[in-house]
């Protein structure tokens, strides 16, 4: 059935339908869960959005920030056809078999569930990001030798997709599929229980002309994304108050990101830049995932109490050509500059700015530590449907901290020390006690994702999740909750790849409900 415009019908489309699911949120999470539940459901996809960005739409994501600085709300997320994967850079990788796993040092780390429960969805995952079969997650050694040695440290892989927008790809799908009827413009604006507050009823549903129109199934899923999920259910507080499925106070708690931090830039002796310059994997893929990744070893994060992470050790555009000068003379010129041109300036030649003598930079992307203060609340300001707007309360942790000033120093030593060359580090690492730039303090840094997750966060216990290890909602009996939101912890993979994996484990896992639905 064509893709339709609530707001261009003229009757009401829901009227003496009852759905097998029902779906709010067209990205990838919601697409994938469609596509998988059309062979035996009937399946209604409701897409706040239009098939494109509309100002009116985007203006529904605007909220508040009252913890630490954060991107504008309507800036790092988007609302149509497609989601948050029509701004997505493309590179993605399975969690860690570790980021599943209960570490004493860490409160509130471990799933429910393990790696092994995701992996059946690997190559079909792999299939949907247009991702070759055999694409590994290590790179080949070969070409590396030019790194310092990092013990207890292994090198990872970021695969890149060729930036797969879900609208564009399964829209034909989509229309071409009898039993998914796909509504666009159409805003889950409350969620309506049975008398027993147990068991959802029906997602109300409104337009942007203000019509209201129930949409009634058998099993209700929510997708849309680890900030809106969250507000969807504390504002659906007419029968119960504080929110469905926020009994223990948990909806919304537990924000996570991936803090991305730029550590610094290093310069290489004159015979290691000749060795980078023929390592295939440094020099041979298109940026922006150009480099060398690793990830500190289970072990490692152990002893020394950090956080799991991915420190790129990545090249400028300098690499590809020879310098103008050797290394020791770039060396001098650098620890010649004035302080006041160092604070301008990546490096100094000659007394000028000079960007391109560098031979490569150091970028972290790490995990967050759960953390409850962290979250999303709602704002007493409203929206166009009278919803109150989100009140974004990030905030970062002294471990979150620790573990990026832990891998900077540790780089930073290893360079010299290895007689491989010499890092500078920005000055805010020098600090004690460490401040992280914000995303307007002026540092190359683009400080996170943004990658929204860990909001309505899994567990067996109700009293430490929202969702169960199947993604329902543990005091619903039929609404279900899909993407980042459900994951219990971050680690540091960008979490798109494993929202799409959860979401076909979730598909499969409601069809084993299909002979209780008849």
């Amino acid at each position: 059935m064509p893709i339709r415009d609530l707001n261009q019908l003229a009757s009401d489309p829901f009227a003496g339908k009852i759905y097998d699911v029902c779906i709010c949120g067209a990205g990838p999470a919601g697409i994938t869960l469609a596509r998988k539940l059309a062979d035996i459901y009937s399946v209604c996809l409701l897409e706040a959005g239009d098939r494109h960005y509309t100002p009116e739409s985007q203006d529904c994501y605007k909220g508040e920030i009252t913890g630490e600085p954060y991107f504008p709300l309507d800036q790092c997320r988007l609302r149509y056809l497609g989601g948050a994967s029509n701004h997505w850079g493309g590179a993605c990788r399975p969690l860690d078999a570790r980021d599943f796993e209960k570490r004493p040092f860490v409160k509130y780390s471990g799933w429910p569930i393990s790696r092994q429960d995701l992996d059946p969805y690997l190559a079909e995952a792999k299939e949907i990001f247009d991702i070759p079969a055999d694409e590994p997650e290590v790179p080949s050694a070969k070409g590396s030798e030019w790194l310092p040695p990092f013990r207890r440290h292994e090198q990872i892989e970021f695969w890149l997709s060729p930036q797969v927008r879900f609208g564009e790809k399964y829209e034909g799908e989509l229309e071409r599929t009898p039993s998914i009827d796909v509504y666009l413009n159409a805003n889950v604006t409350d969620i309506w229980l049975e008398d027993n507050l147990k068991t959802t009823k029906y997602f109300e549903v409104t337009d942007y002309r203000g019509r209201k129109f129930k949409a009634h199934a058998r099993l209700f899923i929510l997708a849309t994304g680890g900030l809106e999920n969250p507000r969807v259910l504390l504002n659906a507080n007419h029968q119960l108050p504080h929110g469905i499925g926020n009994e223990h106070d948990l909806v919304g708690r537990f924000f996570t990101d991936h803090p991305h931090q730029h550590l610094g830039e290093f310069l290489l002796e004159d015979d290691i830049r000749a060795q980078a310059q023929k390592d295939p994997v440094f020099m041979g893929k298109a940026l922006p995932i150009k480099g060398r990744f690793l990830r500190p070893s289970k072990e490692y994060m152990r002893d020394a109490r950090v956080l799991s992470y991915s420190l790129g050790v990545r090249p400028t555009f300098a690499m590809e050509r020879e310098p103008d000068t050797p290394f020791k003379a770039r060396l001098r010129d650098i620890l010649c500059a004035s302080e006041l041109l160092r604070e301008s300036a990546e490096f100094i030649k000659n007394g000028s700015v000079s960007c391109f003598d560098v031979d490569g930079y150091l970028k972290i992307q790490s995990e967050q530590e759960p953390n409850p203060e962290s979250r999303i609340a709602l704002a007493a300001s409203t929206d166009r449907f009278d919803l109150r707007r989100m009140d974004m309360q990030w905030h970062r942790t002294d471990l979150d901290r620790r573990t990026i000033k832990d891998a900077a120093l540790l780089v930073a030593r290893l360079f010299p020390l290895s007689h491989r060359g010499r890092v500078r580090l920005e000055r805010w690492l020098h600090e004690d006690p460490l401040h992280l730039p914000g995303p307007y303090d002026g540092t190359p840094s683009i400080v996170a994702g943004p990658h929204h997750m860990c909001t309505t966060r899994m567990a067996d216990d109700p009293r430490e999740g929202v969702v169960d290890r199947w993604q329902r909602v543990h005091s619903n009996t039929n609404l279900y909750i899909a993407g980042s939101s459900s994951f219990a912890t971050g680690g540091f993979a960008n979490p798109t790849f494993t929202i799409v994996q959860m979401s076909l484990r979730l598909a499969d896992h409601l069809k084993t409900l299909r002979h209780k639905l008849a």
